[in-house]
């Protein structure tokens, strides 16, 4: 019997299934995995009674009790025919209470490389219970941050990891110091695709909007920058709008100087 792979499609969190998503669309052994996409209010209109689940959440920590809930439901429903993957900010920064509320197996930090190797040893028949961490950091470049497949698409993640380590700012904690920038030539090959699609409002993600291209991740890289968003202003045209900084907390402010 076959799993079915199951997101917890909530408004909060889609931009890390969209990345998933693009992430298993990458491997052909994974392309063929039937995907669903459920609700609190649908989940059990689409959960049929013979067939085997790997139900994934990511999720922040002021959805906890919500999710403490859904985890119950899930497995008072469905018994031993489900496996519960969490991940996201909260999982990562408490594995052992996200254990406690019903998962089965907690995914720290970034998932793109690990994400399809935990989804083959459970399709394998292999008992993967507990928590996971990859040690390797993700190079942006490698993964398309979309997916093509179900047409879901978003801001583009530029940047990874955050060298200033404030002590308030979960940030360096999931995705480590050092930074990593997918490059210009990635980034134009992307907004090339959502303009074939008539998608000509162009968002980032980034920790630090300013330091795009920095090697450090502190400095200014004026001509990486302006190579970035001249790039894309001349695919997006007049009509197409690029949106820069505009996330919460992506500028510092001793990076708003003239020259900026």
């Amino acid at each position: 019997m076959k799993y079915k792979l199951v997101f917890y499609d909530n408004k909060d969190n889609k931009y890390s299934i969209n990345a998933l998503l693009g992430t298993l669309e990458k491997y052909e052994d994974l392309r063929d995995l039937e995907i669903l996409f459920v609700r609190k209010d649908n989940f059990q209109n689409l959960i049929l009674k013979d067939d085997l689940y790997i139900f994934c959440i990511s999720f922040f920590t002021t959805q906890f009790f919500e999710i403490k809930e859904l985890a119950g439901e899930v497995k008072r429903i469905l018994k031993d025919r489900v496996i519960l993957i969490a991940g996201g900010p909260h999982p990562t920064g408490d594995p052992k209470n996200t254990l406690k509320i019903g998962f089965d197996i907690i995914v720290r930090g970034e998932g793109e490389k690990i994400f399809p190797i935990i989804l083959r040893n459970i399709i394998g028949g292999r008992d993967l219970r507990g928590v996971y961490w990859s040690n390797e950091l993700v190079s942006l470049d490698k993964y398309f941050p979309f997916s093509r497949r179900f047409g879901r698409f978003g801001p583009i993640e530029i940047s990874r990891g955050c060298p200033f380590g404030c002590f308030y700012c979960q940030t360096p904690q999931i995705f480590g110091g050092k930074v990593r920038h997918r490059s210009v030539e990635n980034i134009i090959e992307i907004v090339e695709e959502l303009v074939k699609r008539n998608l000509t409002d162009i968002r980032f993600i980034t920790p630090n909007a300013f330091t795009y291209g920095s090697s450090d991740g502190k400095s200014l890289d004026i001509k990486k920058l302006e190579e970035l968003l001249s790039g894309v202003k001349k695919i997006i045209g007049e009509k197409g709008r690029i949106f820069f900084g505009s996330f919460p907390s992506e500028v510092r402010p001793e990076h708003v100087i003239p020259e900026t």
